[in-house]
């Protein structure tokens, strides 16, 4: 075998493994841009029809207690007749706004027309509907998922660089995992 040919089967290999760090590596990535849509899609997802009505109950009755905590139209209105005044029950009114007015007038029907609104508009997303519980659940599994892989990215990217290739890091990766020690990266990556 000659110098030449020796030279040509190094050179062969080489980029063979070049190659192929560059395709771990791509995979490793997608996967953990796929992690990183998964956890955007479960924050922006809006909530199931349940979390909705409940927030909306919470809604309602909030405006209902901050209403009545400012001396709302009602109080006003119950007030001894000596002690009544049109003039005072003119200005609570002004100081009611018609959604706290709505709340006042028929709690349930308030929170069954926002209750409406939102689901209708959360359907316009294209998202599932998630509860609380399976939201953080998602986004717990995406982010320990995408920590895990981009150890594994950076462990693939020290292997490269040590057998003398170059691979660049990618821009948004964990500060954390980039100067994380070699042992730690490997029970991440295992985790």
């Amino acid at each position: 075998m000659t110098a030449k040919s020796a030279l040509a089967g190094l050179l062969g290999s080489l980029r063979n493994a070049a190659d192929q760090g560059a395709k771990d590596l791509n995979a490793l990535r997608n996967r953990i841009a796929d992690c990183k849509r998964r956890v955007a899609d479960a924050e922006h997802a809006p909530p199931d029809s349940k979390t909705i009505e409940r927030r909306a109950r919470e809604l309602v009755e909030d405006t209902i207690t901050t209403v009545r905590s400012r001396g709302g139209l009602l109080d006003v209105l119950t007030l001894p007749a000596e002690r009544y005044s049109a003039n005072s029950a003119a200005v609570s009114a002004e100081q009611i706004r018609s959604f706290e007015l709505a709340c006042l007038m028929n709690r349930e029907a308030a929170i069954a027309c926002l209750a409406r609104e939102a689901i209708a508009a959360g359907s316009d997303s294209g998202l599932e509907p998630l509860d609380d519980a399976k939201r953080s659940g998602i986004i717990g599994k995406m982010t320990a998922e995408a920590r895990g892989l981009g150890a594994r990215e950076e462990l693939l990217i020290r292997e490269l660089e040590a057998a003398g290739l170059s691979a660049a890091r990618r821009v948004d990766a964990d500060i954390d995992i980039i100067l994380a020690a070699d042992s730690e990266l490997q029970a991440l990556a295992e985790a």
